[in-house]
């Protein structure tokens, strides 16, 4: 299954690094050193090398991406990765949205309004 958990902004500098929006609860975790995510759209798959905040953004720099043009080039795309759904943690009240799929949803009066089909 896909977790995703960026979408890449716009270059920084010429050297590669690019802003994502974050999209993690865990992006210390999801985008340290040595993490491997990939490209929603391509299937490329991307290392982490560096990251840092810069202005409420992350900005993180891929061992695949060395300058501003190849930066470019994935501005745009979604950054994911693989997890078994069977070995996901959670906290209370907390839900990833594919676990919501599927679940009947009801009013305050308990009326039955339907099924949720896709977030």
């Amino acid at each position: 299954m896909d977790l995703v958990v960026g979408r890449l902004g716009r270059p920084h500098g010429v050297h590669g690094e690019i802003s994502v929006e974050v999209r993690t609860d865990e992006p210390e975790i999801r985008f340290a050193k040595g993490s491997k995510l990939s490209l929603k759209e391509t299937n490329k798959q991307l290392t982490v090398f560096s990251s840092r905040w810069h202005q409420e953004k992350m900005l993180v720099k891929f061992e695949e991406i060395t300058d501003r043009d190849l930066a470019n080039e994935i501005k745009g795309k979604t950054l994911i990765i693989k997890i078994d759904p069977n070995k996901i943690e959670t906290k209370k009240d907390q839900y990833y949205e594919f676990q919501l799929v599927g679940l009947n949803v009801i009013d305050k009066n308990q009326t039955a309004l339907g099924q949720i089909k896709e977030i």
